[in-house]
């Protein structure tokens, strides 16, 4: 007896002294130990943990703090093999039970078998290292030191060596623009200073989300937005008027045409895509004081506004005072159905979401659509990361004649900690040519393509993952009549995946503006001082002919630029060109 009480101290401890003899798998993919709970996340939905392995909770805390002393939290969370292994007596197998209880009902749920992976540890490694981590209110007027501000930066350029995909690619960013002048910087300064240092990387996905409400000063009264070619359009605040609609377009802004402004904002602005930086463009001008600093002119409580019209016949010039606050984005979040004349079925899918609420939302439409007669799917505006939209979607619209095929390639990047880099694409829904779940069908598939890939940027094999490919083949309900595909100049990532994966299918057109370009999977970091959230892409993703995603735009098949009425709701040229697509192909 006192021979196995040893034993069960003493193999926890040597498992712990030293990472490499420790396994390095586990059942979560966050764990956030504190002195009485433990939280964890479970296929990517947060939980309070009840019990693991048979163990409760509070067997499992005072067991760690008894054998670990303040490194319980570590050992739990990266020594979770280790842990059950001294609990246990013997080695946990690859499934075990957990039971989890939902903090917002309390509703307990018990899994079976959960498997304990290494692409799972991964996630627990990196959310520890401020990846993944939580949403953090940080309040823009907060100071932090400018020690604190250089550990916040040393610890974003390891994750940026470390994580970052697309790096040597175009320029090398950098990191070490200058602070300001003081011994002390508000959170909101260190938010500009590094969206102007992530801005070097030229990838749509880097950056630093909120960074509109960090930038100084004031707004312009109305809002912008791009319209035709090269032109944008002024929408009055109530986002429901025109500012003048004899003359909508607008021409300047204190005497200066807004692709000055937003030639301006380029140290804001990574380089991608045309559309993508006419909409990046709109956004930020919107803070014109910062406008103005950037540009090194004269910031003033007015601004003179010049409006023209289609044919530049008509000129008004006027003064307007800047708004203390920023005017509401008029945006879409409503996921429905509408029937049009012809019976056509309209979805706009303006976001798309990783959980079982988005697919119940989702697939009840997809069954009301069937006996229509044509399909609209609107992912104008979509620029979500998440390949729940393709999984539900992509195998009810894909032709049965095509088969199983191959949709995305992407390697991930190799960190220095990180060997098996790749394995956490699997729940992107990217896998390498040796997985064991391939159907023939799409082994063959695979094979094809493996074949004849040949990527567009030769990245440095030695610091990328083997490639991982997504494979998509249609279901059992196929939806085979006309099927039009709205995009615009923010769709990007995921919504973008879609579309490429469609276009070319018989059946289908794609109406609108070139896309966004860009797809990265991107990882959020939560820097530890300023806890200022940070974006970094991940993933370097392909269409299956090697093109880039990012930086390259989906061409539509019938291009339809927005007008200025389109912008305020009263038409819709994009989606009348779409129902007159399908009227000519039913």
């Amino acid at each position: 007896m006192i021979l196995t009480v040893f034993l069960r101290l003493l193999i926890p401890a040597l498992l712990f002294a030293s990472a490499a003899h420790a396994e390095k798998r586990s059942v979560f993919e966050r764990v956030e130990a504190e002195d009485t709970r433990i939280r964890v996340r479970f296929e990517n939905r947060d939980f309070q943990l009840s019990a693991i392995d048979g163990y409760t909770t509070d067997q499992v805390i005072a067991f760690c703090k008894k054998t670990y002393g303040d490194d319980w939290k570590a050992a739990f969370s990266l020594q979770l093999v280790a842990v059950l292994t001294a609990l246990r007596g013997t080695k946990p197998p690859d499934h075990i039970s957990v039971v989890l209880q939902r903090e917002d009902t309390g509703e307990k749920i018990v899994i079976e078998k959960a498997a304990m992976t290494g692409a799972n540890w991964r996630k627990v490694f990196w959310s520890r290292q401020g990846f993944g981590r939580p949403i953090a209110v940080s309040r823009p007027d907060r100071k932090i030191s400018r020690e604190q501000a250089a550990i916040d930066m040393k610890q974003l350029n390891a994750a940026l060596s470390a994580r970052f995909a697309y790096l040597g690619q175009h320029k090398d960013g950098s990191t070490t623009h200058p602070f300001p002048n003081g011994f002390t910087l508000t959170v909101a300064e260190f938010k500009v200073l590094l969206a102007r240092s992530l801005a070097d990387f030229d990838d749509p996905n880097t950056g630093v989300p909120g960074l509109l409400s960090a930038l100084p000063g004031r707004f312009l009264p109305f809002t912008v937005r791009p319209v035709g070619k090269k032109r944008v359009v002024a929408i009055d605040k109530d986002g429901e008027r025109l500012l003048n609609p004899m003359a909508p377009y607008l021409a300047a802004l204190d005497s200066r045409r807004p692709p000055d402004w937003v030639r301006g904002l380029s140290p804001f602005i990574p380089e991608g895509t045309r559309s993508w930086q006419r909409y990046a463009g709109a956004e930020l001008v919107a803070k014109f004081d910062a406008v103005r600093q950037a540009a090194g002119t004269k910031v003033g409580q007015g601004v003179w506004v010049t409006l023209e019209s289609e044919d530049r016949e008509v000129r008004v010039r006027v003064q307007m005072v800047l708004s203390d606050t920023a005017l509401r984005q008029p945006q879409s979040t409503d996921v429905a159905i509408r029937m049009l004349d012809g019976d056509i079925a309209c979805v706009p899918l303006p976001h798309m979401e990783g959980s079982d609420a988005f697919r119940r939302q989702v697939e009840p439409l997809l069954k009301k659509i069937q006996n229509s007669k044509g399909l609209i799917l609107d992912l104008r505006g979509n620029a979500s990361s998440n390949r729940e939209l393709i999984r539900v979607l992509l195998p009810r619209l894909l032709s049965r004649a095509g088969g199983p095929r191959v949709v995305n390639v992407a390697v991930a990047r190799r960190g220095s900690t990180d060997e098996n880099a790749g394995d956490e694409l699997g729940d992107w829904g990217l896998f390498p040519t040796t997985w064991s779940r391939w159907s023939e069908a799409e082994k063959q598939a695979v094979a094809a393509c493996a074949k004849t890939f040949e990527p567009e940027w030769k990245y440095p094999a030695e610091r990328y993952s083997p490639l991982r490919y997504m494979v998509v083949g249609p279901g059992e309900e196929v939806y085979e009549r006309p099927i039009a595909i709205l995009v615009d100049g923010a769709t990007r990532n995921d919504a973008e995946v879609l579309t490429a994966a469609l276009q070319g299918q018989k059946n289908v057109t794609v109406v609108g503006e070139p896309t966004g370009g860009s797809d990265g999977r991107p990882e959020y970091l939560l820097l530890r001082n300023s806890r200022v959230r940070v974006s970094i892409s991940t993933m370097v993703s392909f269409r299956p002919d090697g093109k880039l995603f990012n930086g390259r735009s989906i061409q539509p098949d019938t291009v339809v630029m927005r007008t200025p009425t389109d912008c305020i709701g009263r038409t819709d040229t994009q989606l009348a060109a779409a129902v007159q697509a399908l009227l000519r192909d039913k």
